[in-house]
């Protein structure tokens, strides 16, 4: 699949895993795609780790960003006009 293509995990046997490490724990996210219509296009499935069991620089080196899609970002400039509120901009 695209997780083993892009590198993003791997399945480990119990005998690889480093002494004195543990596996990551986790759990399966399920989530069911629709078409326009209703009816169900694709069931999608992702494994989601709990982060406070993470090492950095030992379980991960890289971290990503959601970014903000285009209509999202004119809908909340459309209502803060509306409201006549006051704009930030925070890049951190």
């Amino acid at each position: 699949g695209k997780y083993e293509t892009n590198r993003a995990w791997r399945l480990v046997k119990a005998h690889e895993i480093p002494a004195g490490r543990k596996p990551m724990k986790g759990k399966w996210v399920y989530k069911v795609k629709y078409n326009s219509d209703g009816s169900v296009e694709r069931f999608k499935a992702r494994w989601v780790a709990c982060g406070y069991s993470q090492v950095p620089g030992v379980d991960f080196t890289e971290t990503f960003c959601g970014t903000l899609r285009h209509e999202s970002s004119r809908i909340c400039l459309a209502l803060a006009n509306e409201a006549d509120h006051d704009l930030l901009e925070v890049d951190t």
